[in-house]
């Protein structure tokens, strides 16, 4: 009796030796699984790069799925995209899109000056804006050849457009000015603008004065000047001009031109002073009354 219970004591050992050895055996087991769960956890998202780099779910991304911030739309100069005329992808460089942000913040962003790409930059922006090419000039003997041709063909609204981009390029006192703006004031008086005229006129005669020039297109200056104070009644002015051009004038033509206008314009000065002054010319006698026929001389 006693060899049963001994032996019953041992059989309830070895069973319960076993079941721990079992449990144990399972409980590690389930570990590994447990690992292994982690692992297909892991396969579940997609790699850092697609989404960012905080691995959250294409529902926490922003419409572009690319950024892994939540944000809005990306704005343009951001590294989705790129600013012309600008540093482009900065942020992209940064890892906002991991893989594909950085790719396209250095691509296509960089078209705006400071990307990434190989190739060399595309104009950024406006000309004359930072990223684009400067400005260039106007030609100034390209610029009178059509203003010439167009003068030729009776266009003086785009020869005048063309003498104006010829003053561009012209800088300081350059003696060009004075023809330039001679051509814009006889051009003016094609238009019928008087006052216009004028001042191109002045402008000219001015920049001649201070250059001490005496030449053909200064004689013109001032006789254009003069020609516009007499359309607009000052005389005295008129004169004054006429007088200055016929002293530079080497050209008997001119010359002669100049004098008979200044006789015309002088006698019209004192015609306008004697009658300020009240001596107006003598009236012609009044007829006397009509000697009656009937009546014997």
């Amino acid at each position: 009796m006693s060899n049963k219970k001994l032996l019953l004591t041992l059989l309830a050992s070895v069973c319960l030796l076993g079941g721990s050895v079992l449990l144990y055996a399972r409980g590690g087991g389930g570990g590994g699984g447990g690992g292994g769960g982690g692992g297909r956890g892991g396969r579940g998202e997609p790699p850092d790069g697609e989404q960012g780099e905080r691995g959250e779910r294409p529902e926490q991304t922003d419409e572009s799925g690319e950024d892994g911030e939540r944000r809005g739309p990306p704005e343009m100069g951001e590294g989705g995209q790129g600013e012309e005329g600008g540093p482009g992808g900065e942020e992209g460089r940064e890892g906002r899109g991991g893989g594909r942000g950085e790719g396209r913040g250095g691509g296509r962003g960089g078209r705006g000056g400071e990307g990434e790409g190989d190739g060399p930059p595309e104009e950024g922006g406006p000309e004359g804006e930072q990223g684009g090419r400067d400005r260039q000039l106007p030609d100034y003997e390209d610029c009178v050849a059509r203003a010439k041709e167009f003068v030729a063909e009776s266009d003086y609204k785009s020869a005048a457009e063309e003498y104006n981009k010829a003053l561009i390029p012209l800088l300081g006192d350059d003696s060009r000015k004075v023809y330039v703006y001679e051509r814009l004031g006889w051009l003016a008086l094609k238009d019928k603008d008087i006052d216009g005229a004028k001042g191109f006129y002045l402008t000219s005669t001015y920049q001649a004065e201070k250059l001490e020039l005496a030449d053909k297109t200064t004689v013109n200056a001032y006789r254009g000047a003069a020609y516009c104070y007499e359309k607009e009644g000052d005389i005295p002015s008129a004169v004054e001009n006429y007088e200055k051009a016929l002293k530079m004038s080497k050209s008997k033509e001119v010359k002669n031109d100049i004098k008979k206008k200044l006789l015309l314009l002088k006698a019209k000065t004192k015609k306008k002073a004697a009658a300020k002054s009240g001596k107006a010319a003598p009236a012609a006698p009044a007829p006397g009354p009509a000697a009656d026929p009937k009546k014997k001389q």
